[in-house]
């Protein structure tokens, strides 16, 4: 098996509007390229993560960051392989890391239906939440948790405890800076005593007493947090925005918020093209769900991409309720309880259903071949010129 976030041998996987399937710019050449004018222009105003983040990504799989040799033992060639950042912003990397939280959270999935909700902050706060992120994001999290917990607690509703994986997301579909939860919550709760409560039916909680609810949590921690910020009186004005709707398949659900959790904004796959000037990237539109493009310079670009790299330590996904970590034992009788309990009529989950866990494994650049790689030489960082080319070795080779 390969890696399901790896590029099999021959595959070509892009954007629709890439030609060819061909990869002809990444985030990291913009990060090259543009750069250093970006930081020579707005360093002094640049939080140390962002500089961290541009300065890791210019160098990822290229010679600035080192690496080792390899032969690969079905076509005698030696290569090249240069080492990555590891930087959880870069859309290089964390393939690995997104599919094993994907199959981990697919292995814990409850044989129930699930919901997705969408918590969403309204336009008015996005430049404070944006400037004062340390503080109003984590708020965010807990507002959402606690919005959904005091609803469901409520005995005319459910009665109960949720179990939520809330999944932060700070972008739109081009970069702009967009705040918001995701969620995704099984269709079963806990009574005080502990007991099973399955719920039925095409709707988890009522949306709009969960936004009026969502609002007044945040707002309430956000003031207390920040005192001596004034936010705009509209707030209060206008509805705040929650979409709810069935998950009819969760996997899928976890696979899309898996794919977030280890990149920032952007995949190298919606890049273009790259300009002195200017950067082409694709987008799919909300409105009418066309595959487009749009350009932008490239200053722009880097302001955007920059400013969804969250501050240090922050987490992007949290669990909270029946699915906290500390909540284990409660989760586990829950789930004897259900397999005892006829299931309500939806979509349940089953063995048959979860996806096998795959296992990494590198290919030939020259062959695509996955039988064996061996490293047979390190190399330092190269800090001037291109790595000397390497020739075709015969099998055996010291």
């Amino acid at each position: 098996p390969v890696h399901a976030y790896a590029r099999r041998p021959g595959e070509k996987r892009s954007h629709p509007l890439r030609p060819g399937g061909e990869t002809l710019a990444s985030v990291g050449e913009i990060c090259r390229k543009h750069g250093p004018a970006y930081v020579t222009k707005y360093g002094g105003s640049m939080p140390f993560r962002q500089r961290k983040v541009l300065r890791r990504l210019s160098v990822c799989r290229t010679g600035a960051a080192g690496g080792h040799v390899i032969e690969c033992v079905s076509c005698g060639q030696w290569h090249y392989r240069f080492h990555s950042c590891g930087d959880r912003n870069c859309p290089g990397c964390g393939g690995l890391a997104a599919a094993n939280w994907y199959h981990q959270q697919q292995k814990k999935l409850l044989n129930a239906p699930y919901f997705q909700l969408v918590f969403t902050l309204p336009s008015a706060l996005r430049r404070i939440v944006r400037s004062n992120q340390k503080v109003l994001l984590p708020i965010l999290m807990k507002s959402v948790n606690a919005a959904i917990q005091t609803l469901a607690a409520d005995p005319d509703i459910i009665g109960g405890q949720l179990g939520v994986i809330a999944v932060l997301h700070t972008w739109g579909r081009t970069l702009v800076y967009h705040p918001h939860v995701h969620c995704l919550i099984p269709a079963i709760a806990a009574d005080p005593d502990g007991n099973l409560i399955l719920i039925n039916g095409k709707f988890l909680l009522p949306t709009r007493p969960l936004a009026v609810l969502f609002r007044a949590k945040f707002m309430q921690a956000a003031r207390a947090a920040l005192p001596n910020l004034e936010f705009p009186q509209t707030l209060w004005d206008k509805q705040w925005y929650v979409h709810a709707q069935r998950a009819l398949a969760p996997r899928l659900v976890l696979k899309y918020l898996a794919g977030y959790l280890y990149r920032t904004a952007i995949s190298n796959g919606r890049v273009l093209a790259v300009t002195d000037q200017s950067v082409t990237f694709a987008y799919t539109d909300h409105n009418d769900g066309k595959h487009k493009t749009t350009t932008v310079s490239a200053e722009e670009f880097l302001r955007r991409f920059l400013q969804h790299v969250l501050p240090k330590g922050m987490h992007r996904v949290r669990y909270y309720g029946l699915i906290n970590p500390k909540a284990r034992d409660r989760l586990d009788a829950l789930r004897q309880q259900l397999a005892k309990t006829p299931h309500p009529a939806g979509d349940p989950v089953s063995d048959d259903d979860q996806e096998q866990e795959p296992e990494w494994l590198p290919q030939c650049p020259h062959c695509g071949s996955t039988d064996l790689l061996i490293i047979i030489a390190d190399f330092p960082p190269i800090t001037r010129g291109p790595p000397p080319p390497l020739p075709v070795m015969p099998r055996g080779n010291p």
